[in-house]
């Protein structure tokens, strides 16, 4: 995982667990524990996994569903269920991790999105 892959507020996997990342620094991440906010720590990139993207992480984040296997990321814009992005029927790319999503979303919109 690379820093630049990386922004505050993101959702990543460290140790088996969900993390949030608090800050992104040049070496190292701080994240607080989602399930456990007391339970933060300063972490190098090596222990640093993205999040698998899934159907459930998507509705999770409270992505509407757009029609069956698509949901809405912004005006226009939509995921479907293989982690395809589309601009109306214009392929755009293949994401794989939460993260991913997340900057996208942000990017397009503005909007972070949250569990």
């Amino acid at each position: 995982m690379k820093a630049q892959d990386l922004r505050v507020g993101n959702y990543v996997e460290i140790n088996g667990e969900t993390y949030i990342l608090q800050d992104v620094g040049q070496f190292t991440v701080i994240a607080e524990q989602y399930k456990n906010p007391l339970t933060a720590g300063i972490f190098e990139y090596g222990l640093v996994k993205g999040i698998p993207l899934t159907e459930e992480w998507i509705i999770k984040l409270g992505l509407l569903q757009d029609e069956p296997g698509y949901y809405e990321i912004a005006p226009n814009v939509t995921i479907n269920i293989d982690n395809h992005i589309y601009s109306g029927r214009h392929h755009i790319r293949e994401i794989k991790y939460v993260h991913q999503l997340q900057n996208i979303i942000y990017d397009l919109t503005g909007k972070e999105l949250e569990l």
